[in-house]
């Protein structure tokens, strides 16, 4: 069994973020602060070496490459 090197919630929040387009919106549709959701992205991203997303001042996120194949494969 190969043990993976991020958790269920943090893809729950990665997807959150991804559908919402921005911290904000996926905060409030997983019930956390933002400041949480930046933190658990910033390990994820961590974890994988990967930039998920590039975030936008005043207009959200948007995925990276990185970001897309990853939101397709968690889905």
């Amino acid at each position: 069994m190969r043990i993976l090197p991020f958790t269920l919630r943090q893809l729950e929040y990665f997807d959150a973020i991804a559908s919402g387009g921005s911290l904000a919106a996926a905060a409030e549709r997983c019930h956390v602060s933002a400041s949480a959701l930046a933190l658990a992205l910033d390990e994820l991203e961590h974890h994988l070496a990967q930039q998920l997303f590039v975030r936008r001042k005043g207009r959200g996120v948007a995925l990276t490459a990185a970001g897309a194949r990853l939101l397709a494969t968690a889905r």
